[in-house]
């Protein structure tokens, strides 16, 4: 076959004239393959066809509208699937039952999402506050340290 041969020799061939130059000792298959000699190599196989799911356009169009998203790792021991993909299955049982895509995406992300940026929004709110009010002690502390301020109030909460 056109695997088997090369420079015109099949492998056979190639391996008894490395033996008689004493560059390759017999390989243990040497004798088998004399007794049933190979016939070549397979035939290629057809690449297999790409699997693609329902869910794997909505996953896409979720990166598009999320491009600073990062596909997580995936744990292939959890029979879980991650964010994006349980997203995309709601959102996709969602249009069969008849919703558009837009309507579905709204349902699944629409209040997730508002949720999600109101929680954000308080967080980052507090975090301001929070540094805000540190600098601020910081400058009342230079203050009372110069001798213009009797002292730095203490919040209930050891702040």
């Amino acid at each position: 076959g056109a695997g088997m041969v090369r420079q015109g020799k099949t492998i056979l061939e190639r391996v008894k004239h490395l033996m008689k130059s004493g560059a390759l000792r017999a390989p243990v298959w040497y004798e088998a393959a004399l007794k049933v000699p190979p016939t070549g190599m397979p035939p290629r196989m057809p690449k297999p066809a790409r699997i693609v799911y329902p869910e794997d356009r909505l996953i896409n169009a979720y990166y598009q509208r999320h491009p600073k998203s990062i596909a997580p790792a995936i744990d292939f021991r959890s029979s879980e699937p991650y964010y994006t993909r349980k997203v995309a299955r709601q959102q996709l049982a969602l249009m069969e039952q008849g919703r558009s895509e837009r309507q579905a995406w709204q349902e699944v992300v629409g209040s997730r999402g508002e949720e999600m940026r109101a929680s954000m929004g308080r967080a980052m709110l507090e975090q301001i506050q929070a540094e805000e009010e540190a600098e601020l002690r910081k400058s009342m502390l230079h203050v009372y340290e110069d001798g213009l301020m009797q002292e730095v109030p203490e919040k209930k909460d050891g702040r």
